[in-house]
C-alpha cells in the first residue's frame, strides 16, 4: 500500500472498536466517519451510511448528541484548514439530524436562523419604496 494512500474504512473502524472495546472507545471513529463521509452534506454523502451513523448517536450515545454534532463539524473544518464552516448544502442534514435527536424546538429555532441569515445577505428594498429600475 502506497504511503499517505486515503481509505474510506471509518464506519468499518468504528464496528471493530465496538466489538474490541466497546462504545466509548468507537466514538472517535464515528465522528471521523461522519467527517471523512461528508455527512452533513446532503449532496456529497449516503443517506444510508448517515442514518446508520446518527442511530448509533441516538441508541448509544443520546446524551451526547450535541456533541457528536459539534465535534464532527470542527473536526471537519480542521481536517480541511479553513475552520468551522456551516453551508446552505448542509442544512437539511442539519435538521434532519436535531428531529432525530428528538429536539424538535431546535429545529424550529435552526430553521429559523437559516432562513433570517439568508435573508439578511440579499438586499430586499420595500417594494412600496421603490421607484423602478435602477438607473
Amino acid at each position: 500500500m502506497e504511503r499517505g494512500k486515503y481509505l474510506d474504512v471509518y464506519d468499518e473502524m468504528v464496528e471493530l472498536a465496538t466489538a474490541l472495546y466497546g462504545w466509548e472507545r468507537a466514538y472517535p471513529w464515528l465522528v471521523k466517519a461522519q467527517v471523512e463521509g461528508h455527512g452533513w452534506w446532503q449532496y456529497l454523502s449516503s443517506d444510508d451510511d448517515v442514518r446508520r451513523r446518527w442511530t448509533i448517536v441516538l441508541e448509544h450515545f443520546q446524551e451526547r448528541w450535541y456533541d457528536f454534532l459539534r465535534d464532527s463539524l470542527e473536526e471537519a473544518g480542521s481536517a480541511r484548514r479553513w475552520g468551522l464552516t456551516l453551508s446552505h448544502g448542509m442544512w437539511v442534514r442539519l435538521v434532519q439530524y436535531i428531529l432525530i435527536m428528538q429536539q424538535p424546538v431546535r429545529a424550529k429555532h435552526m430553521i429559523e436562523e437559516m432562513v433570517t441569515g439568508s435573508l439578511a445577505l440579499v438586499p430586499l428594498d420595500n417594494p412600496e419604496n421603490s421607484t423602478g429600475v435602477d438607473s
